[in-house]
């Protein structure tokens, strides 16, 4: 497994099958919830996660175990949240400046630099959050 380094951080490049993953509808016939990958040319089967279907099986298993899958299928979404934290947290950005000894010029450029993270800090937030929706079930398969 090879290592890349990340606004600092040295994380490692990712092998499993790539995101995004999903849950198909379940099925009569399948004791079984299946992930599976979706980007095509990837591996499509991720998991099977076994349903409890036996008598006197509690509702609260059988969502618990469709949590988990959910929780599964969320994986690579979450772990791309994460790096995208990581790698804005590790960034070093100097905002401040003195007026006597800073042009107009590197003050404008100091503010593109705060906007862009800013911005970059948003769409990792509306990711990060998109992942825990889907990983606690709050966005429907």
């Amino acid at each position: 497994m090879a290592a890349v380094e990340e606004g600092g951080c040295v994380m490692a490049e990712t092998e499993h099958t790539p995101g995004p993953w999903k849950i198909l509808a379940e099925g009569c016939d399948k004791p079984y919830i299946r992930i599976r990958g979706s980007r095509l040319g990837g591996r499509f089967k991720i998991a099977n996660v076994l349903t409890p279907v036996y008598e006197g099986m509690l509702s609260k298993e059988a969502e618990e175990t469709r949590a988990n899958a959910h929780l599964i299928a969320a994986a690579p979404d979450l772990l791309e949240a994460l790096k995208g934290y990581i790698s804005l947290r590790d960034k070093k950005l100097a905002i401040k400046y003195s007026d006597e000894t800073t042009t107009e010029a590197e003050k404008a450029q100091i503010r593109k630099a705060v906007s862009d993270n800013i911005i970059a800090l948003l769409v990792h937030d509306d990711k990060a959050r998109a992942a825990i929706a889907k990983a606690t079930q709050l966005e429907k398969p």
